[in-house]
């Protein structure tokens, strides 16, 4: 959902409060599964390995990453002391970004709404296989695949970001650079700024029931009514819901099916699962992975379950959207929204000019996907009958 840069910082307390896993938790990680990257390497022991290798000719290297990956440079800007303040702002809103982003991604209560749809509507097509031929749960799943969330992700953790700091040298070097390396990210604060628009309404709307169904699209409705001198109180929903609904094959959303869901993910879901990959140093660099569930109240079997489960969920969703052509479609949607973040007016910017696929089409792409998927995890003879005992029962033999 985002591109996480946290420059060798490691995590703050309330990053480790929330994984309830001590103080060994790197950042970016959300209840979907993605990955966290864990490190006991920083800076200079990449660098001391680099030197000592006599077939490595490492001294551009080393400035490199000192200069570009490493830390945030400000050489020729600022002088030590004003460097200093400006790597810790630097740091100090990376944490603030990456809690951001935990807070709506890992909290039920506070997650995007598409989100948490989608990922019960994955389990509910892994599971159940009349729901396969649907033509109302396909079409809608398809619909939620090509709504994008890029945007309205980023903006939200970019709205908790502060660069105010005493010595204004410093905070005008730290805003260029951050600015600069943002790109459509940074052109939407910069409109918002602009607009003075107020941030913490613009916020409750974007985390709304319509903002967490529609993300980007109901941003771009946003950002194209601001733009058009309307203020956020005016903005109306019944008129964004009359443009969409005939173009993307979805309804209000339900308030009682928000809390249905989350309902469900509270007290049926064994998850959140996690995945950590982490490098480690001992003779040599190795990358390991791991994958655990983080739920409090369940059994080690159960924990069991709920990494195979989210594992499969993975595989399955990553084949089905591309069996479908559903990634090119979002693909599409997300540079639609950026012309509109550009200037482009909303009824311009083609957020629907796309063909959608069949039922037929989605179902075949749906029995594709979970055939790659049975093969990825058990094997090329694998049946669907070992799957689904893979998936229910603990004690059946774990992935070759």
């Amino acid at each position: 959902m985002w591109e996480r840069k946290t420059h060798g910082i490691e995590p703050d307390p309330y990053i480790r409060n929330i994984l309830r896993a001590g103080g060994r938790m790197g950042l970016g990680v959300d209840s979907l599964s993605r990955s966290v990257v864990l490190s006991d390497i920083n800076e200079h022991t990449v660098i001391d390995a680099l030197q000592a290798n006599p077939n490595i000719d490492a001294g551009w290297l080393i400035e490199s990453l000192r200069r570009n990956l490493l830390i945030p440079s400000f050489y020729g800007e600022l002088d030590d002391e004003a460097t200093s303040q400006a790597i810790e702002l630097v740091r100090s809103n990376v944490r603030r970004h990456e809690r951001e982003h935990m807070r709506c991604l890992l909290n039920p209560s506070t997650a995007l709404w598409r989100e948490l749809g989608l990922y019960y509507r994955l389990i509910l097509l892994s599971s159940q296989l009349s729901t396969w031929h649907s033509p109302s749960f396909l079409n809608t799943t398809a619909a939620l695949y090509m709504t994008p969330s890029r945007f309205t992700v980023e903006l939200l953790a970019l709205l908790k970001e502060d660069y105010t700091s005493a010595d204004p040298t410093v905070q005008q070097a730290v805003q260029q650079r951050v600015v600069a390396q943002r790109g459509a990210e940074g052109d939407l604060l910069r409109f918002i700024d602009r607009q003075n628009v107020d941030t913490d309404a613009l916020t409750a709307m974007l985390q709304s029931p319509t903002g967490g169904r529609y993300c980007d699209l109901w941003l771009g409705y946003i950002i194209d009514r601001l733009r058009s001198g309307y203020s956020l109180s005016e903005i109306d929903k019944t008129e964004f819901f009359s443009r969409i609904r005939p173009l993307n094959g979805g309804g209000v959303p339900d308030p009682e099916m928000r809390d249905t869901t989350v309902d469900y993910m509270s007290e049926r879901c064994l998850g959140p699962v996690i995945e950590l990959v982490r490098l480690k140093s001992d003779a040599g660099f190795v990358l390991e992975r791991s994958w655990f569930s983080i739920g409090t109240d369940i059994s080690e079997a159960e924990g069991l379950l709920a990494v195979r489960r989210a594992l499969f969920r993975r595989i399955f969703s990553s084949n089905f959207v591309i069996e479908s052509g559903l990634d090119n479609r979002l693909d599409d949607r997300e540079t639609a929204i950026k012309r509109i973040i550009h200037g482009t007016p909303f009824s311009e910017a083609q957020l629907f000019d796309m063909d959608i696929p069949s039922t037929d089409q989605l179902a075949g792409s749906l029995s594709a996907a979970r055939t790659n998927a049975i093969t990825t995890l058990l094997g090329p003879t694998a049946s669907v009958e070992e799957l689904h005992m893979w998936l229910d029962h603990p004690e059946y033999e774990d992935i070759p």
